[in-house]
This record gives structure tokens, C-alpha cells and sequence, in this order.
């Protein structure tokens, strides 16, 4: 499986911890979640649109794009953003 132009997987260039924030969102649209401690992720698209990954278990990347974790909704835990 190969993402991007070339063959070669892509590789993240900055990463970070999430603090889940019902108010607070991320200086730029993040590409992924790393969830490191299995529950639920409340993200927020870019449109404002809040959507629930339910379940979610540890050590999955999800690969969605978004400007937030909302505190209210997220029960998963150890989560790193990935750009």
C-alpha cells in the first residue's frame, strides 16, 4: 500500500499530545489520531460538524481530518495528533 506520490509510505513531519478542549482548537487542520488508551474520540471537522468515533481501541490511528477533540464525548485517552 503506498500513500502519497511515491512509494514509500508517508512519513508524519510533526506530531504532538491532544488535550481534549471543547474550546480550544488546533493551530492548523491535524491529518491523525493516535489513540493510545481505548473509548471514544469526539472530533470536529472543519465545518464544525462534531462526529463520535465510538469505540475505538488502543493503539489505532485514525485517519480523519480535524480542528478539535471535544473534551465532552472523549472518554479514549493517550492521543497524539499527527500532521
Amino acid at each position: 500500500m503506498s500513500f502519497g506520490a511515491g512509494a514509500y509510505p508517508r512519513i508524519a513531519t510533526n506530531y504532538g499530545p491532544i488535550t481534549p478542549s471543547d474550546t480550544v482548537s488546533f493551530p492548523d487542520e491535524i491529518a491523525s489520531i493516535f489513540v493510545g488508551g481505548a473509548g471514544d474520540v469526539a472530533t470536529v471537522k472543519r465545518n464544525g460538524v462534531a462526529v463520535i468515533w465510538s469505540g475505538v481501541q488502543a493503539g489505532t490511528f485514525l485517519p480523519v481530518t480535524c480542528i478539535r477533540v471535544n473534551a465532552t464525548g472523549t472518554t479514549a485517552t493517550l492521543m497524539n495528533w499527527i500532521l
